[in-house]
């Protein structure tokens, strides 16, 4: 996937999917690997595929979030992730305006003197 996941999320359309095949066997993860469709916003059948530790998922109804304008990006919309992404990505931030306050403070203006 081109896109990133924070992206895709943050950003991203909703749309909901149903998953359609599940794989047998189960990965080294302990997930088995699931294919689900959904219909994007300009009608189009698109598809995208996950793993899930659910056993049995298939007809299963999943929130998906994809680029609308390249809806082939694509993935599960899991409302944890994205609340961790936007936490670790506000704390990035909040650090970051720190950090420059610390590097370059600002000046105080002292009354000019003759």
């Amino acid at each position: 996937m081109a896109a990133s996941k924070p992206l895709i999320l943050a950003l991203g359309a909703r749309a909901t999917g149903v998953i359609v095949r599940q794989e047998g066997g189960v990965s080294s993860r302990g997930a088995y690997g699931v294919r689900y469709r959904f219909t994007a916003g300009d009608g189009r059948v698109q598809e995208g595929t996950a793993f899930t530790s659910v056993k049995d998922a298939r007809f299963v109804r999943v929130p998906i979030a994809y680029l609308p304008a390249c809806p082939w990006a694509n993935l599960p919309a899991s409302v944890g992730y994205a609340l961790i992404t936007g936490l670790g990505w506000t704390l990035a931030g909040l650090l970051s305006l720190v950090v420059a306050r610390v590097l370059h403070p600002r000046r105080r203006m002292t009354g000019a003197t003759s």
